[in-house]
């Protein structure tokens, strides 16, 4: 909590006074910034951005408006991982959420997308094609786990995420698929849809004889055991 001495309002937004150091924080940001303990601004708010939004930069972190939501908090490995993706002029959109808990880690929420944060693995986004499998998949809850990089494409030319326990690979003309660990590298180490097995036709599956799984491919499968 920011507790100042004196400030001054004008049409949008406040001058505060502390120890002698003024803090220039505008309407749409006034609230975060305080509650946050955001420190000096960096910046006296940018507006006119992407669907009338704005921003203002302050030491411990950025705050977003835009007309379609209220202002969020942007801040740490989050905004690092926001920033390489452009903000809200990338494929993200502007955030719906602070940052909140998540199991074993943080998530935070974006109009087309999440950015997921542990501490074994950073902040990363997901989005998309491979964000609707990721749901169907349970999220950070379910067996993948966190993610791991972001988006990628293979050798083939296919896009790909990889997770704690997996990855998805997402094509255009069989949508996104989770493929088990010890299926993704044999198949790329094959040479993935250019070797004999060809493309991915279904979510890798456990639960066979002694603990076994396999991945179903368009001209056969992968199988893995512990044996």
């Amino acid at each position: 909590m920011f507790f100042y001495v004196l400030y001054q309002k004008f049409e949008n937004g406040k001058i505060y006074i502390k120890n002698n150091e003024s803090y220039i924080v505008r309407d749409f940001a006034d609230e975060l910034w305080r509650i946050n303990a955001l420190g000096k601004n960096l910046d006296s708010g940018i507006c006119g951005l992407k669907s009338n939004g704005c921003h203002q930069t302050f030491e411990n972190g950025r705050v977003y408006y835009s007309k379609n939501h209220k202002a969020h908090l942007v801040y740490g490995a989050f905004a690092e991982c926001y920033d390489r993706k452009k903000g809200e002029e990338g494929i993200l959109g502007y955030p719906i959420s602070e940052a909140e808990k998540a199991v074993g880690g943080l998530v935070q929420k974006f109009e087309t997308g999440n950015i997921y944060w542990s501490e074994a693995t950073g902040a990363w986004d997901v989005s998309g094609g491979i964000y609707q499998t990721y749901l169907k998949n349970g999220t950070e809850w379910g067996a993948l786990g966190y993610p791991t990089s972001s988006e990628q494409k293979n050798q083939s030319g296919i896009i790909y995420q990889t997770f704690e326990h997996g990855t998805i690979y997402w094509d255009v003309d069989t949508g996104a698929w989770v493929v088990r660990d010890f299926a993704a590298q044999k198949w790329e180490a094959l040479g993935a849809t250019k070797s004999k097995l060809k493309k991915i036709l279904s979510n890798g599956a456990c639960g066979l004889i002694k603990g076994g799984c396999y991945q179903a491919f368009e001209t056969g499968n992968i199988y893995w055991s512990e044996a």
